[in-house]
Parts: structure tokens; C-alpha cells; sequence
């Protein structure tokens, strides 16, 4: 005998999640890997030149800031924020997708390293350029991983 005061009973099926633009997904990726790495590069660029003039360097000096050793805080912090927005764009990038989140990863990361290589292939030793690539590349595909876990657990 049924209860006449409970709800009817439905199966109800999980609406499956529509898949979102590629070209959309992978435009945001890139600029939030590349603009939020260059902003951050220009604003460690200004603290560190409000530094100097605080500590009375010359202005010759500081407007070298451009010439920073590889092994300065400035440049070291700049590299690690940066690989943090690589992986940053890697997730929002997989997360607008929600299809192909790996590819669409392995896009990005060939357009950001490109971009990358473009701008500093005269400035490192060839070295340097590839230790940067690669962990450019595996930022980019970190993210976008945790962004596919997330899209699996979300519908």
C-alpha cells in the first residue's frame, strides 16, 4: 500500500553538461597566462625600483632593472607567480571547455611557450629557455588536469 502523503516518485536523470567554445576556453587560458605573468613582472618590476630609489640608488641603477641576474628575488619571484598563472590559465581553460581538456591544454601550452620562447630567445642561454619551457608546459597541463578532475566531479 503507497502512502498518500508522499511526494510521487520520478526517476530523475542528471542533465549531462554542455560543452563550452574551445577558441573561447583557449583565448582566456592565454590571457591569463600571458597577461597575468607580464602584469606581475611589471609590478615586481616597480616595487623593486621603489626599493632602490628608497635606498638611494642612483637612477642609472635603477633604470637597469631590466638586467636582472637570473638568481635576483625580483626575477625568482616573477618565475614562480608566473608558473602560477600558467596553471591558472590551464584551469580556466579546461573548466570554460569542458571537453578535450587535456588538448585543449596541450594547445595552450604551445601558444604560451611560443610566445614565451619569441620573447625571451635573445635575453637566455638556450638552457634557460628550455628549463622555462618545460615548466611552462607542465604548469599549463597541471592545471588543466585539476581542471578536468573538477569538471568530472561537477556536471
Amino acid at each position: 500500500m503507497t502512502n498518500p502523503y508522499s511526494a510521487p516518485g520520478s526517476r530523475i536523470d542528471p542533465v549531462p553538461a554542455m560543452k563550452g567554445s574551445s577558441v573561447k576556453a583557449i583565448v582566456l587560458g592565454v590571457l591569463i597566462d600571458i597577461g597575468g605573468s607580464a602584469a606581475i613582472s611589471i609590478l615586481l618590476m616597480l616595487a623593486y625600483g621603489f626599493i632602490a630609489a628608497a635606498d638611494g640608488d642612483s637612477s642609472e641603477a635603477i633604470t637597469r632593472l631590466g638586467e636582472l641576474r637570473q638568481n635576483s628575488w625580483p626575477w625568482i619571484a616573477s618565475s614562480v607567480i608566473g608558473l602560477g598563472f600558467s596553471v591558472l590559465g590551464g584551469y580556466v581553460c579546461a573548466r570554460i571547455a569542458r571537453q578535450r581538456e587535456l588538448l585543449l591544454g596541450c594547445i595552450l601550452a604551445a601558444i604560451s611557450t611560443t610566445f614565451g620562447l619569441i620573447v625571451s630567445a635573445s635575453y637566455y642561454s638556450a638552457a634557460m629557455n628550455l628549463l622555462l619551457a618545460v615548466a611552462s608546459v607542465a604548469s599549463i597541463m597541471v592545471g588543466a588536469w585539476f581542471g578536468r578532475l573538477r569538471n568530472v566531479r561537477v556536471p
